[in-house]
């Protein structure tokens, strides 16, 4: 699986290009963009499991998850 060799998954890959393409988005909003099939406490845990995974995958906060998902500073587009 793509976790377990260290690359990112569909899930990861499709949430930073979707915040590359579309900058910063409310939570809500990004949350139900990513997963329309879950409820939103659902995808708001999916939002924290993949912002989790990907800064144990680089070694730094790439997405900044609060009120607004957005890439973190440091990260050019």
């Amino acid at each position: 699986a793509a976790s377990e060799a260290g690359l990112l998954s569909g899930e990861e890959a499709a949430l930073l290009a979707r915040l590359a393409l579309d900058g910063p988005k409310p939570r809500a909003a990004r949350c139900e963009l990513m997963w329309p099939e879950s409820s939103g406490t659902q995808a708001a845990a999916s939002l924290r499991q993949r912002a989790s995974r990907l800064r144990a995958l680089t070694g730094i906060g790439v997405i900044e998850v609060g009120p607004t998902v957005r890439l973190h500073a440091d990260v050019q587009a």
